[in-house]
């Protein structure tokens, strides 16, 4: 299964998902940042769920030639009803030469974070997954039985209300432009799955 979108775009996305791919052409990114504009324009699929049955969510991204600075994808998390709404992205990016499990976090402003993976992108397949903890968000990366804590954004559910929804989902983005603009990024997932409480 493929997605190319423009736009975001909700709702093409199961609870589950064996195997799709999402593209993007170059300058595209969702960022936000002090003295600049808040970039949203980056590709992304998601589904929303009510904010107090979800628990957890885990998807695997596929091995591709990871080569332009920034190139990045994985999840995407978002809760609309904040002002400005919070979001949380995590997945693979490449910076100084390295791939990298990259998360950023965004109230106000975003923050960013890197742990290097590789020097050379395109190896193997990594599974990251993401759970609620009251009002915290964990980001693990997943080899087999094993997870591994990554990073922890303590308030990202606060003041997060029953009937309220999250939206979930993945994201592509290739914010630096190299040659011609039409120059696109495709990502492999497979195995997405959102698990939900009393599932």
């Amino acid at each position: 299964m493929s997605f190319t979108h423009s736009k975001n775009t909700q709702d093409p996305l199961p609870t589950s998902a064996t195997s799709f791919s999402l593209k993007t052409p170059s300058g595209t990114d969702l960022y936000r940042k002090p003295g600049e504009d808040e970039r949203a324009d980056a590709p992304m699929i998601y589904k929303s769920y009510p904010i107090n049955k979800f628990h957890s969510a885990r998807v695997t991204i596929k091995p591709i030639v990871w080569s332009r600075l920034f190139d990045q994808g994985g999840f995407v998390i978002m809760l609309p009803h904040f002002s400005p709404f919070k979001w949380v992205k995590t997945g693979l990016e490449v910076n100084d030469g390295y791939l990298n499990l990259s998360t950023v976090s965004a109230d106000r402003y975003a923050d960013w974070s890197l742990i290097p993976l590789s020097e050379e992108g395109g190896k193997k397949s990594y599974t990251i997954e993401i759970e609620r903890k009251k009002a915290s968000l964990k980001v693990y990366l997943v080899d087999g039985n094993v997870r591994k804590l990554t990073r922890g954004v303590t308030w990202f559910f606060e003041g997060a209300e029953d009937g309220q929804e999250v939206q979930i989902g993945v994201t592509v983005a290739r914010p630096t432009k190299e040659g011609k603009d039409k120059d696109e990024l495709e990502i492999f997932f497979e195995n997405f799955e959102v698990k939900l409480l009393d599932d």
